[in-house]
């Protein structure tokens, strides 16, 4: 990436992937701006890079819309990643508007904002649960998307919403879904797993572990995000994973944990694999390539 993109608004960027992100911009010499209403993520987490200047922070919430539009007036940012969003799926489902109003109102309000102060980027970062029941593995981004809960409704929704408004708002969006992410400041199973292992305790594996997962290292997916946004791609879809996949057994013994079973969710899916063709073809420097078991048992031999 060069310096042609100028200034990147990253919504969400005290989180998960978006403190990982901050880090990769800011090696790459990027100027960031930081909109995270600290709802999930953790200011601790970027403050080395404010200290130098490299990111400027702003404590605010999508919705609100003329907090936003006067961040975007000021800051003029060229180049948006949409991360901020509720991410629970049992959460969801006890509070369904709470993530319409965030996932896909927000959205809106952003891109619109985003591409009325001439914006020239926009990338949604969407997740694979958007797919829902899926009748094809690997699945590609031609998969009908079946989501089965709120959540993953949402985020599908945002993700139309965002292509539409970029569609005659003269902005270029990408849309990115991501698989089963892992890395220091995980949520999901693998930060469930790290906090038992921090805990003393078993891993608690539902079923029988042979489930499949297409695990990807946060690096990785901040590395494709920065090659995305300095390419000339515009109005697509990808699916941004390893393209491989390992059990849920093959993660406990990566991480070197004691486990036992517990009962399987019905809902839970055997296998979520991705077909990264697309993303090979179109951008191949952008495509997650760290080996699964030694990045694994690098990251938890940091956290030990």
């Amino acid at each position: 990436m060069n310096n042609n993109l100028g200034k990147v608004l990253v919504t969400g960027g005290c989180g998960f992937i978006g403190s990982h992100l901050c880090k990769e911009l800011a090696s790459r010499g990027i100027n960031i701006v930081v909109v995270d209403d600290l709802s999930c993520g953790d200011r601790k987490r970027i403050q080395s890079f404010e200290k130098f200047g490299q990111i400027k922070f702003y404590n605010a919430n999508i919705c609100d819309v003329s907090g936003i539009d006067e961040i975007f007036e000021k800051e003029k940012p060229t180049a948006v990643v949409h991360l901020a969003a509720k991410i629970s799926i049992r959460e969801s489902k006890i509070n369904p508007s709470a993530y319409f109003e965030t996932n896909v109102f927000g959205t809106y309000n952003l891109v619109e904002i985003a591409a009325r102060h001439d914006a020239t980027k926009f990338l949604y970062v969407n997740s694979a649960s958007s797919y829902g029941t899926i009748s094809n593995v690997p699945t590609d981004e031609t998969e009908i998307c079946r989501p089965t809960n709120p959540y993953s409704i949402s985020k599908l929704l945002g993700e139309q919403v965002a292509l539409n408004v970029g569609s005659f708002g003269n902005i270029d969006v990408i849309s990115i879904r991501l698989f089963n992410l892992y890395g220091i400041y995980a949520g999901a199973l693998f930060g469930l797993f790290v906090e038992q292992i921090k805990g003393a305790n078993p891993l608690t594996i539902t079923g029988d572990g042979t489930q499949r997962r297409d695990f990807t290292f946060v690096g990785d997916v901040s590395h494709s995000i920065c090659e995305l946004l300095n390419s000339e791609i515009k109005n697509e879809i990808f699916n941004v994973a390893t393209g491989q996949t390992q059990s849920i057994i093959d993660l406990a013994v990566a991480m070197d944990a004691k486990w036992e079973f517990i009962e399987r969710d019905a809902d839970e899916p055997d296998m979520m694999w991705a077909d990264i063709s697309k993303l090979r073809q179109m951008l191949p420097s952008a495509v997650p390539k760290s080996p699964f078991r030694e990045t694994v048992k690098s990251i938890m031999e940091s956290i030990s």
